[in-house]
């Protein structure tokens, strides 16, 4: 957690197995979160797993292709 802080984050959240295992906001004041990016970050993460699981010939290939529920809004 004090890592996160020192990055200037602005919450710190865990999920395993799909539920919530510890949360934590530092400096927050109940307003929004601005969370830029995050839909790359998630991405990049589906990328290396099925990269690494042979399910992505390589990185050129796209991840739509193979997931395509991560475009749905």
């Amino acid at each position: 957690m004090s890592d996160a802080a020192k990055e200037n984050s602005e919450a710190l959240i865990v999920i395993r197995n799909g539920k919530l295992v510890y949360e934590s906001y530092f400096g927050t004041d109940g307003a929004p979160i601005i969370a830029n990016s995050v839909r790359k970050s998630f991405v990049s993460l589906a990328s290396g797993f099925l990269l690494a699981e042979g399910k992505l010939a390589s990185l050129d290939e796209r991840v739509i292709k193979v997931v395509p529920s991560l475009c749905q809004r």
